[in-house]
């Protein structure tokens, strides 16, 4: 909500979609991840999605970029 009570779009998101902050941890796991898979063309927003949801124990992700499941994690489509 705005200063004057009224919804603004990103109070509507974060009411239906919590944000969970990348950590520094999740920030090392996500540059460890980079230079692992060098083989893969994971984005640093990639590797650190797939931190934060590891740190949340997050199996399936609905995406259509094939770097979630080259990753491990399960594509819900």
């Amino acid at each position: 909500m705005d200063s004057e009570g009224k919804l603004t779009a990103g109070s509507r998101i974060n009411q239906n979609w919590p944000i969970e902050p990348v950590s520094l941890a999740d920030e090392e796991k996500a540059n460890q991840i980079i230079r692992r898979y060098t083989d893969k063309t994971f984005s640093y927003t990639d590797a650190a999605s797939f931190a934060v949801m590891e740190r949340l124990g997050v199996k399936e992700a609905f995406a259509f970029d094939p770097h979630f499941q080259q990753y491990g994690f399960k594509l819900s489509r």
